[in-house]
């Protein structure tokens, strides 16, 4: 959409070692047996979700 916009990393070797461990397996197996439960203050799930709930609402 922006030709004209260049990215720049900040350095090309720039990847997440603990994002690579992610994979639809893990997800799944995540949810099904209700594993790593994250826990956020009030304050911060209100804010998310507001975020989420407008950007379905402009989909």
């Amino acid at each position: 959409d922006n030709p004209e916009k260049k990215f720049i990393l900040a350095k090309d070797t720039a990847i997440c070692r603990n994002m690579k461990r992610i994979n639809i397996e893990n997800l799944r197996d995540s949810l099904l047996h209700e594993q790593h439960e994250i826990i956020i203050p009030k304050e911060i799930h209100d804010k998310a979700e507001k975020a989420i709930l407008r950007m379905f609402e402009l989909t």
